[in-house]
């Protein structure tokens, strides 16, 4: 095996047997068809989709600054404050590019995290005996917005 330009002969049977030929190989051919599923899986997400994720996001800030008000241990509060700084510098990023690609892949991490927090917010609301079906079925259209992109950003 050399090092250098890899050419097709490189994939014979032989070359594949050598352990360390064969370990890059499979890393190369993961990190490639990992990359294109995340591409496309990007490529699903729509304007309206979007537009969920900065809602989201915007409801998670909130709740963080109502609990923020609140009597929290300094722990709880440093770890809110972190998360609020972090969803507040995705979200404006998203108010002045609304394409997630061009997010970074912490970023898309930040909103996976915002989702899951607005997913918790909503499934609270859903348990608010008041709602009636209208206001019900409108949280639950919005959650499984949300759900559908968490699941859309882990793939």
């Amino acid at each position: 095996m050399r090092f250098g330009k890899i050419s097709a002969d490189d994939f014979s049977p032989g070359n594949l047997q050598d352990g360390r030929f064969r370990m890059v190989y499979l890393a190369l051919t993961f990190f490639a068809f990992s990359g294109r599923d995340k591409m496309k899986s990007l490529a699903s997400i729509n304007d309206k989709d979007t537009q969920t994720i900065k809602m989201a996001l915007n409801d998670s800030i909130s709740d963080m600054n109502t609990e923020l008000k609140g009597e929290t241990s300094d722990k709880k509060r440093a770890s809110l404050s972190q998360y609020k700084m972090q969803y507040t510098r995705v979200f404006e990023k998203l108010k002045l590019n609304s394409s997630l690609y061009a997010l970074a892949a912490s970023d898309l991490d930040i909103v996976a995290g915002g989702l899951n927090d607005a997913i918790e917010l909503l499934e609270e609301q859903l348990s608010d005996e008041d709602l009636d079906e209208e206001e019900k079925e409108e949280i639950q259209t919005y959650k499984n917005d949300c759900v559908r992109l968490v699941d859309i950003l882990a793939g």
